[in-house]
């Protein structure tokens, strides 16, 4: 994608509130594309949204976190944008033996309330292991165990998980892509992916099956839709996609438990 011109977020200024120096990589692709200043908000505690290791933890789901973290940004510095971020962890949707991530990033008008919202799934590193026969290096920490274990985790702070780093720059790529298409109804930037339509017709039976017919665009501010990249009506799905052969794929839904400080 090439710069952006005549766009209302073009030279402008958005904070972000991170402890974890997230900056440095939702920053690049809104300079590279808005000509954007990003600056961190000092002295915000992101933790107060739950952290990874579940001392403190998380309320609403991964766009409230979001959400809050750009409220505060903006609150502490002024900023006419706020970005906030929020990721989490867990069983990948149709492998649950496998582990994925998901990582959200909003981007909120402090005047209007506007927001333009990514969700993307990503590869990631998380990984734990619980130890019983404990090494020298843990045991003051088993200690405080209330059984006697403890549970050696990845770290997934952005700041010091180079894999998770650059997962969120991939997003904020995204979000400059979200950003930069704007509504043909009211002209407002983040018009994208808001739900899709499933039921591409079997190849054997016609039954519907579970693969995604087309996808649904909208606006977030004007609530204007347009049906997008639908197959034609001559394409069929394969017969292993049907329903009634196959349980649907069981939907993670991220947000409360594993969500928090980034």
């Amino acid at each position: 994608m090439p710069p952006v011109s005549g766009h209302p977020y073009r030279n402008a200024w958005a904070a972000i509130a991170t402890m974890h120096a997230k900056e440095a990589a939702i920053a690049p692709p809104l300079t590279r594309y808005f000509q954007m200043t990003v600056t961190n908000a000092p002295g915000i505690d992101t933790d107060a949204r739950g952290t990874f290791t579940g001392e403190v933890a998380g309320v609403g789901t991964m766009v409230d976190a979001a959400r809050q973290k750009a409220k505060w940004a903006i609150i502490r510095t002024g900023a006419p944008l706020g970005i906030g971020s929020a990721g989490t962890f867990g069983p990948a949707p149709l492998s649950p033996f496998l582990v994925s991530g998901v990582e959200v990033l909003l981007l909120h008008e402090a005047t209007s309330g506007h927001e333009t919202v990514v969700q993307r799934r990503t590869r990631t590193n998380v990984a734990h292991v619980v130890i019983s026969d404990l090494a020298v290096a843990v045991r003051n920490v088993a200690q405080r165990s209330g059984n006697g274990t403890v549970m050696v985790r990845t770290d997934m702070r952005a700041h010091l998980n180079p894999t998770r780093m650059l997962a969120i720059e991939s997003s904020a790529r995204w979000l400059a892509l979200k950003m930069a298409r704007r509504c043909r109804q009211c002209s407002k930037p983040g018009f994208g992916v808001v739900d899709v339509e499933r039921g591409l017709p079997c190849r054997d039976c016609e039954r519907s099956a579970h693969l995604i017919r087309a996808e649904i665009q909208g606006c977030s501010a004007c609530d204007h839709r347009e049906r997008r990249r639908e197959w034609g009506p001559g394409d069929r799905a394969d017969p292993a996609w049907r329903s009634s052969s196959n349980p649907r794929p069981v939907t993670i839904h991220p947000g409360s438990a594993d969500h928090g400080a980034l």
